[in-house]
């Protein structure tokens, strides 16, 4: 069992850090909201995991790391647990586009220090007392901490839910607040599980629930991504002149738009193209009629045709 936890780990790990490549060259690529964030939320949350794979391929070699392993237990721990905590918070209000006030960034962060700190005075424990049950109860408190930091990230998710302007992150979305709805009970009853002394040993002994958590999280993401990347292009044609652009403060979204509209895509396609809404490609082009004094396509398009 201990060799077959530590091939979970290994496996956990080979897909957290395609998940962490992929996600970081999206970014450089891709138009979605916080897609960077979300590949510092996966190193951090990267992080957590260190520590109980040292750990467990420690049983597994049978070797001794001294405490070393409890000082790199410590500060992966803090830093894993601060950066999850920072970086889901605030992923979750960048996505449903609420304004991150100087007070909201305060209290993400002392939440975040806090969780933080949590951790490493777990994994400090076996240096500051001689028993186990201190090392026990904190393991415990940080599990909840770690997990309680999902329900406010999941209320602003599920709140803000209709405010998600992209259209394909509504289904990542939905997803994971699907996977945490089936996940979080799981987590907990393995939480009341692991302290029955009758239960079995890979219960209490090894974090199966963060495996599953994790390794889930890596092929939902993952799905996704690919998902993402196999549609069409969204690349066009034609060109819309710099100097049309520069003369009428055109935005890159609204150069997007006026392209796809010259090559006769109705607004519900441009919407379905550029991952959007049909209400927020009218307003666009309202906008861009107002900005050009254009009064429908055929007079924008002549305006366009004039410049080349």
């Amino acid at each position: 069992m201990l060799h077959a936890v530590l091939a979970a780990y290994i496996l956990c790990f080979a897909g957290g850090v395609t998940l962490i490549v992929v996600s970081f060259f999206a970014s450089r690529r891709l138009s979605l909201p916080g897609i960077r964030d979300f590949a510092l939320l996966f190193s951090a949350s990267t992080l957590i995991l260190v520590a109980e794979a040292l750990k467990t391929y420690e049983q597994a070699v049978a070797a001794d790391f001294g405490s070393g392993l409890t000082v790199s237990g410590i500060v992966l721990a803090l830093f894993g647990n601060a950066g999850m905590t920072w970086y889901l918070l605030s992923l979750a209000l960048q996505v449903v586009r609420i304004p991150s006030s100087s007070r909201v960034r305060i209290l993400v962060g002392l939440l975040a220090l806090a969780v933080g700190l949590l951790g490493g005075l777990r994994e400090a424990a076996p240096l500051l007392w001689s028993t186990t049950g201190p090392a026990a109860v904190l393991w415990n408190v940080d599990y909840l901490a770690l997990l309680g930091v999902h329900v406010p990230a999941a209320a602003i998710l599920l709140s803000g839910f209709k405010r998600i302007e992209n259209q394909w992150l509504r289904p990542p979305i939905r997803s994971f607040l699907i996977f945490l709805g089936v996940f979080a009970p799981l987590a907990a009853a393995q939480l009341v599980v692991q302290d029955i002394p009758t239960s079995p040993s890979f219960l209490r002994e090894f974090p199966l629930e963060q495996l599953s958590y994790y390794l889930g999280f890596v092929i939902m993401a993952l799905f996704y991504l690919a998902r993402y990347f196999m549609l069409p292009s969204r690349s066009t044609t034609f060109d819309l002149p710099e100097g049309f652009v520069r003369r009428f403060g055109i935005s890159h979204r609204e150069s997007d738009i006026i392209e796809m509209m010259a090559r006769g895509f109705s607004n519900s396609a441009i919407a379905e193209k550029l991952y959007i809404s049909t209400l927020t490609v009218k307003n666009h082009v309202y906008h861009i009629y107002q900005k050009t004094g254009a009064g429908n396509k055929v007079q924008l398009l002549n305006m366009i045709n004039s410049l080349k």
